[in-house]
């Protein structure tokens, strides 16, 4: 159970992740791995997106993404670049994580997101 503390920690940092999202959006360019490895914790709290080695224009011709598997949105995997729609991919998994307190240090440790039964009847996942 997530205390009112937490609830609002978690609150605050999902903000905080969404607007660091928005600003390299804002600024034209996708970042292409946005994950828990990928996020500091300045010394007044603040988290700070890093690690731009995958980032590129918005549009840009590119090389299949690679990104963070536990993180990284299903078209990834089949091979396409990385994308604004896949960025919010990776920010929804991450806010999800947080909310519900399993962020560790070990991505591996995360358990995936699965589809519920009827996104499953409803969108190819192959």
């Amino acid at each position: 159970m997530i205390s009112i503390e937490g609830l609002r920690n978690s609150s605050s940092s999902s903000y905080q992740l969404c607007q660091a999202v928005s600003a390299v959006h804002g600024a034209g360019f996708v970042h292409g791995d946005i994950s828990s490895g990928n996020i500091l914790v300045a010394p007044d709290n603040r988290l700070v997106l890093i690690d731009f080695g995958e980032s590129r224009p918005v549009g840009a011709p590119s090389t299949p993404a690679r990104a963070t598997p536990e993180f990284a949105a299903p078209e990834l995997f089949r091979g396409a670049p990385a994308s604004i729609a896949s960025d919010i991919y990776s920010l929804g998994v991450l806010i999800s994580l947080l909310v519900r307190s399993q962020i560790d240090k070990d991505p591996s440790s995360i358990m995936p997101l699965q589809p519920s039964a009827a996104a499953r009847n409803s969108i190819d996942f192959t």
